[in-house]
């Protein structure tokens, strides 16, 4: 008998899993913006990919945390990977987050789902990071 993975919903449209890796990819690309190659996603993704061990830490309720850690670095390197062959993917990465975030909340997912969702976060931040460090912070710099 097949026994799903445990689930999670949330009553409300939680912050945390929004506002956390946003932010974190957004510091990654600020951060490493007066590199020397600053134009290269190389050096944040992998500080991203290292930094998705911190979600051992969640919360029991999210489920299986290899699952959750497991989704976010696959979903990691499925935004920022293709960046190198196609210059708009960006955009789709930033889309699928923002749906995500309307509806996922509200649906029983896995861990995994979660962790997709939290790493397609990560990559938006980092995107928009890009784009203010190098047009505010760079070019004022």
């Amino acid at each position: 008998m097949y026994v799903p993975h445990s689930i999670m919903k949330w009553d409300s449209m939680p912050l945390w899993p929004i506002i956390i890796p946003l932010l974190v990819g957004f510091f990654m690309a600020c951060l490493f913006a007066f590199t020397e190659n600053s134009g290269s996603l190389l050096k944040p993704m992998v500080c991203l990919l290292m930094s998705s061990i911190i979600l051992y830490f969640s919360p029991k309720e999210l489920g299986s945390r290899k699952e959750l850690i497991g989704g976010c670095v696959f979903s990691i390197i499925f935004g920022i990977i293709p960046q190198i062959i196609f210059f708009v993917w960006f955009i789709i990465v930033i889309l699928i987050w923002t749906s995500q975030t309307i509806y996922l909340w509200r649906h029983n997912f896995p861990a995994f789902r979660i962790g997709i969702w939290i790493g397609l976060g990560s990559c938006t931040g980092l995107f928009l990071g890009s784009f203010y460090a190098h047009y505010f912070l760079i070019s004022h710099a």
